[in-house]
């Protein structure tokens, strides 16, 4: 299908398929030559890896050696923005010993979110992920992301002229304003995706709003966020935020610390919506802030 941002038509289902084609080739080069090799090969130069707090990738992985581990992955969904630069996947990954015949020894969930400048190949802006027991069967079947975004651009907001950046900005302390003072039920209610994903360490990702409500019921504590980072696509249609959230105990102490991103899709109507949560907690509760 041909879709209508700013400037020429654009074939969405090339620029998801070269997106997908990218994500496979960085999980090949990883299989065959090793992870540090991979990520220093498809991270952007100002790219952000979860570890598990937000750091500049291409940093991290230059001051490391090559492992001796076969790190492999597999998208399971995708989306990619209206100008055709701007996009994420997500799926399982798996981790075993090298060498024929060995079983997984890890697994879990991946999100990467790509980025490029036109004419140029997709780099990795930002690499999170989080564990999970072994699953039970496959892989689900691929899908890509389905629903009308908005076709307005960059060049302002859905009424009021404001610039999609902005409003992002705005829609992530509105969420976090209603997590922290209504819970996080409550925020999730009003900024949720219909067809949200919701990823958490240790679990299964969950996905749609009914199921991610019950789910982040039973999160406790009450939470403050610390927004460290965010981006907008050029079409003004697909963005991120990240950063920490803190939970405070019934004494108002921290009691434990995460980092989160939340990627948002922005609807037909304007309005920015979560159409992933994924959040990996720090390794000890840490009373300064996780520092």
């Amino acid at each position: 299908m041909l879709l209508q941002g700013c400037g020429e038509p654009r074939d969405r289902r090339a620029d998801l398929a070269s997106l997908v084609a990218a994500e496979r080739a960085f999980s090949s080069v990883s299989e065959d030559r090793g992870i540090r090799a991979a990520f220093l090969e498809y991270l952007a130069e100002d790219a952000v890896v979860f570890r598990p707090e937000p750091v500049n990738g291409r940093q991290w992985y230059q001051e490391r050696p090559e492992t001796g581990v076969l790190l492999a992955w597999e998208p399971v969904f995708a989306d990619v923005s209206q100008d055709g630069n701007f996009g994420y996947t997500t799926g399982p990954w798996r981790l075993a010993e090298k060498g024929g015949g060995n079983e997984p020894a890890a697994f879990g969930q991946y999100v990467s979110l790509w980025r490029r400048r036109p004419g140029e190949v997709w780099r990795v802006a930002i690499d999170v992920g989080t564990t999970h027991p072994k699953p039970d069967g496959p892989p689900s079947p691929f899908c890509a992301a389905t629903g009308d975004k908005w076709v307005g651009g960059a060049s302002g907001g859905a009424e009021s002229g404001e610039g999609p950046m902005n409003m992002l900005i705005r829609a992530a302390g509105d969420f976090c304003r209603v997590c922290s003072s209504e819970g996080a039920v409550s925020g999730h209610e009003k900024y949720a995706a219909d067809d949200i994903r919701l990823l958490r360490t240790g679990a299964f990702p969950v996905i749609g709003k009914g199921a991610v409500l019950e789910t982040v019921r039973s999160e406790s504590g009450t939470p403050s966020f610390e927004m460290t980072g965010s981006d907008v696509s050029s079409s003004g249609d697909l963005g991120y935020t990240y950063g920490a959230i803190r939970w405070m105990d019934e004494g108002g102490q921290p009691s434990r610390g995460a980092s989160y991103l939340w990627v948002w899709v922005r609807s037909a109507n304007g309005a920015w919506t979560i159409a992933l949560d994924i959040s990996v907690p720090w390794p000890t509760p840490t009373a300064g802030g996780g520092d």
